[in-house]
């Protein structure tokens, strides 16, 4: 008995922090499909341009090929969003003549590869140019260790459920022998059993969701960005699938534990 209460507490522990984790992937995920991958929806090209260049480029670059929008900043405006960037920065900053911030530009573009091939073709306008591409490659990473973390937290759900299951079968064996002799139906025997796993799973969720509210906070208080923060339909929904999958996986492995149990 002792032994069944361990591993039933050792994985109802698994199952917060598998939760919580689970939930700082999602949050993670969502924080990089509504902010960077957003931003970044089509390829961006930073341009930076040489002196008493930005009448010549902005005449250029409204011909060009495959331009959806583009913005040029004049070296006044690029050393103030230099100090508003890095404001530890902006004593610093501050005295420096404006030849040390050269003019650029950001070109949002729908065929990269055609741009820089034209804008190769310039001379005597652009000193260098830096592309930027949506970083997908980290947003299937995210995705892939939602799904892992997924699965363990199903599969601890399960394991949950079943260390609990069989506890009570110790216990309760005989009587549930008796109510099967007696043609008693699955479902009555089954529901007094369900009120006490989704009561401890319920409560067991309620600390993952803790857990990564806690762990967000700190990774925003940690990194000073503009964060995302996780709709709030999310932690119900985590919430509601804990319930549900409880429902479904508890009533499962009753039912087969139950079909094994002899009569009388």
């Amino acid at each position: 008995m002792l032994r069944f209460i361990l591993k039933e507490a050792g994985m109802l522990v698994a199952f917060v922090v598998l939760g919580g984790l689970l939930l700082l992937c999602i949050w993670l995920t969502h924080h990089m499909n509504e902010s960077v991958l957003r931003e970044f929806k089509d390829t961006q090209i930073s341009v930076i341009l040489k002196s008493e260049a930005e009448n010549s480029f902005r005449e250029w670059v409204e011909k060009a090929p495959d331009v959806i929008r583009f913005q040029i900043l004049n070296p006044y405006e690029n050393k103030g969003r230099l100090g508003e960037y890095y404001p530890e920065l902006k004593n610093l900053i501050s005295p420096l003549e404006q030849k040390f911030f050269p003019a650029s530009a950001l070109v949002t573009v729908a065929k990269p590869d055609a741009f820089l091939k034209a804008l190769s073709q310039v001379n005597g306008i652009v000193e260098t140019q830096v592309l930027h591409q949506p970083p997908t490659q980290l947003r299937q990473f995210l995705e892939f260790l939602t799904g892992i973390f997924s699965c363990l937290w199903l599969l601890t759900l399960t394991l949950v459920l079943y260390f609990h299951l069989e506890r009570l079968a110790i216990v309760e064996n005989q009587k549930w022998s008796l109510l099967k002799m007696l043609g008693s139906k699955t479902g009555s025997i089954f529901l007094p059993l369900w009120y006490g796993q989704v009561v401890r799973v319920g409560i067991a969720s309620l600390f993952a969701i803790l857990f990564a509210v806690i762990a967000t906070r700190q990774i925003q208080n940690f990194f000073t960005w503009d964060w995302v923060k996780l709709p709030t339909s999310i932690w119900i929904g985590f919430f509601l699938a804990s319930i549900g999958l409880t429902s479904a996986i508890s009533f499962s492995l009753f039912y087969y534990r139950y079909k094994q149990v002899p009569l009388g």
